[in-house]
Order: C-alpha cells, then sequence, then structure tokens
C-alpha cells in the first residue's frame, strides 16, 4: 500500500529561528474545530448544490479465464455498507456529522457494479500488476465512457479479481493491486475479492489461513485485515494520506490511514481497540464532493495567497519548557478557495507516514492559527507537513525540518 499525493501544491520553506515572545494565538481544542470548520464550508458552498451528488463507482475486474466469484454482489454489499458506516461514525465521532460517501444503486436499490473482462488471463495481470495502474486502468476504459465515468472528475474503486484461494490445504495469495490516488476532483484505488472475504465471516477462528504474506492467520482476522484495507485504500482514493495516531488518541485504538487496517474491526473479537477515523483524516473529508454534496470549485486549482509558518521549540518559547518532544507550528494563511482547515503531519520515522502522529487547527478571521504537539519521535531528519485544506476540497502544502533528541528536545533543522 502506498501513497501518491496527486496534485498537490507543494512549496518548501526555509525554517525560521525567532517567533514573538508572547503567544499571538492560541491552539484551539480539537472539540471546537469542527464548528469553526463548518462555519467556513457552509459560507463558501451555501445551501443550493452546485451539481447532483457524487457516489463512489464500483468495478469488478476479472481475468479471461475467471468468472466472478460466485455471490461477490452480495458480500460487497455488505461490506462497503460496512466501510460506509465506519466513515459515517467517524465523521460524528471527530464532530462533523453523519457524512460518509454514496454507493450507485439502481431504482430497486440495487448495488450497482460494473464488470470489466480483462483480455489476458490470471497469470498475466498477476505478474504484471506493479503496471496496474495502466494495464488494469487501460482495459476498463470502454466501459468508463459507456456508463459516463470519468477518471478524472469521479470516484472509483476497481476490484481485481485475481486471488487465489484454496479450500483444502486453507492456502491464500493475492497477487493484485492495493493502493490508492486522487486529485483534487478525482480518486481512484484498487481492491481485491476473494470467495472467503465476508462480514460473516468476522468472529470465526476457523481455518486457519496460510496467507504467504500474513503468515497464518485466523479467518476472522485475516477477514478483518482485508476488509480494513478495503476502508484504507478507499480512504486514499478519498483524498487521504497516511496519517497515525497521537499519543492521546491511542485509546481510541489505530487509525485507518495508519496501521488501522490490520486492526479494522477486533474490537469486535476482544483483541483490541480496533481502527478509528483520526480528526486529521475527518478534516480533510468535510470538504471532499462525495462528503459535502457539493462541487462548487472542484476545478479550480487551490491557491495560496499570504503564507508564513514558523516552527518553535522549548528553545524559542518558555511556555515549550518541560515537555517531552514537544513543537510548536504556527502562521498565517489566506487561500483561493477559503482555506478552512490546516492540518500539520509529523513524520519521525519516514515509514510513508503510517506512524506519523497528525494535529489540526482552523484559522481566524486573521488567518492565524497554531497546532502543538508532543511525544514526538526520536529523529534526525524529521519532517512536518503542514496540509492548508481549502473549501472545494484542494489541498496546498508546505513541508519544514525538525529533530528530536533521545531526551526529548526538539531542535529546527535549518535544511
Amino acid at each position: 500500500m502506498r501513497w501518491l499525493a496527486g496534485f498537490f501544491i507543494t512549496l518548501f520553506l526555509t525554517s525560521c529561528y525567532t517567533v514573538p515572545t508572547q503567544t499571538t494565538v492560541a491552539p484551539i481544542r480539537e472539540s471546537e474545530q469542527p464548528a469553526l470548520a463548518l462555519k467556513i464550508l457552509d459560507a463558501y458552498h451555501g445551501t443550493n448544490e452546485s451539481a447532483p451528488p457524487q457516489k463512489l463507482y464500483l468495478v469488478y475486474f476479472t481475468p479471461t479465464d475467471r468468472e466472478p466469484v460466485p455471490g461477490y454482489e452480495q458480500r460487497l454489499d455488505a461490506i462497503f455498507e460496512d466501510v460506509r458506516a465506519f466513515y459515517r461514525n467517524g465523521m460524528e465521532q471527530r464532530g462533523f456529522g453523519s457524512k460518509t460517501f454514496a454507493l450507485e444503486r439502481d431504482a430497486e436499490g440495487k448495488l450497482i457494479i460494473h464488470v470489466v473482462k480483462g483480455k489476458k488471463d490470471k497469470a498475466y495481470y498477476a505478474k504484471s500488476w506493479n503496471d496496474h495502474y495502466r494495464i488494469i486502468g487501460d482495459e476498463c476504459q470502454p466501459m468508463f465512457q459507456a456508463c459516463g465515468i470519468s477518471r478524472e472528475t469521479n470516484t472509483v474503486a476497481i476490484i481485481c479479481n485475481l486471488a487465489d484461494w484454496d479450500p483444502d490445504a486453507h492456502t491464500f495469495s493475492h497477487p493484485a493491486p492495493y493502493s490508492g490516488i486522487w486529485t483534487r476532483q478525482s480518486g481512484l484505488c484498487w481492491l481485491m475479492d476473494s470467495p472467503i472475504l465476508d462480514m460473516d465471516d468476522l468472529l470465526k477462528k476457523q481455518p486457519v489461513v496460510k496467507d504467504f504474506q500474513f503468515g497464518n492467520v485466523p479467518l476472522g482476522k485475516r477477514n478483518s485485515m482485508f476488509i480494513g484495507s478495503i476502508a484504507h485504500e478507499l480512504g486514499h482514493a478519498l483524498g487521504l494520506p497516511h496519517s497515525g495516531e497521537q499519543w492521546d488518541e491511542k485509546a481510541l485504538g489505530t487509525s485507518i490511514m495508519g496501521m488501522g487496517n490490520l486492526k479494522y474491526h477486533d474490537e469486535l473479537r476482544g483483541e483490541d481497540k480496533g481502527a478509528f477515523l483520526n480528526m486529521a483524516s475527518a478534516m480533510r473529508l468535510a470538504a471532499r464532493p462525495l462528503f459535502n454534496s457539493s462541487s462548487k470549485g472542484r476545478e479550480h486549482p487551490a491557491q495560496l495567497g499570504e503564507c508564513s509558518v514558523t516552527l518553535s521549540t522549548h528553545v524559542t518559547r518558555p511556555d515549550l519548557a518541560g515537555r517531552h518532544g514537544t513543537l510548536r507550528v504556527e502562521g498565517t494563511v489566506q487561500g483561493a478557495p477559503p482555506i478552512y482547515g490546516v492540518i500539520a503531519y509529523f513524520d519521525s520515522v519516514h515509514d510513508g507516514g503510517y506512524r506519523s502522529p497528525a494535529a489540526t487547527s482552523v484559522p481566524d478571521e486573521q488567518g492565524r492559527f497554531a497546532i502543538e504537539v508532543s511525544d514526538l519521535a526520536r529523529c534526525t531528519n524529521g519532517i512536518v507537513r503542514v496540509a492548508f485544506c481549502h473549501a472545494n476540497g484542494g489541498v496546498s502544502e508546505r513541508q519544514l525540518k525538525f529533530r528530536v533528541t533521545r531526551d526529548g528536545k526538539v531542535a529546527i533543522a535549518s535544511k
């Protein structure tokens, strides 16, 4: 699984060493941020929808020597409804209301899954799956055109029927693509189907699946891992990068955009706290067309106007003294469309962002914001990515560098 940043506007900023001696703006409590962010979003989008609500389109891709797995429609309907509920509950718990994505259904309410028969056999796609963006995507293109689906303006999940399951030996392998990408206007992810991918089996301890990637895993755990991966990769298609948990979020479980895909629904089996949607992810989703039912301004690239960002540590701010691994990000920002949220991703370990804690804020009327995070991991070359969330779903980004010593002291890196 990997994150591709889509069409971010990425700028690099030379770190600043001086900050005002007095606080110009205080960090906003996380519980207070959604109402402030929604006020900005509502002012921009208004009450009238500028276009019909967006839907998630599902495509079932199967090679020429295979038919779709029997019962795939019922199984995938249950799985995607569960993932919809996960995002809806997460948005509500974070304070944004019960927002989630819609699925494409016919007049009778039946889930629409567009089936595409590949031009090659399973062995070909298993060997070439690293080039799935081009091969599988291009083979789906005639169906996209016939159904009025655009990879440039819609969000699409391609479910690949490439996995191998031996019901006698209980062996499983999945040479199928698992990843997601997005742009300001669209999203695309590649998922996997298998006859043992089933919501009804989440609690089953038998059989033990011999998975060539994860080892021997009970059927229920194996299902939660792969259904969680659907939620994770779909998150990328919805515009979410990897992000982990802050130290005080660990009581909630594991971030779905971190390693939470491997913990998804563990709470049902009493094994762990399961996965959750962190505030950083909820903040970004609040402006995506699939979540706010508005397409206003989606064709306009996000642009930064005034933007200044400063890092502070215990050295430059006495009020941070004594706090282990603490870093403050503050600044002033204006943008078009307007910026309703600021997210700082603190990447200390450079693992693709899976374990990067993320903290959020909302700019005030003057565009001022402040974010503080503690207990950062020791590092010599940490990067903080500051994402500015625009009201049309676009994101602008700046990057700064820091390091954390063994005893938890934070320093600002100049290079």
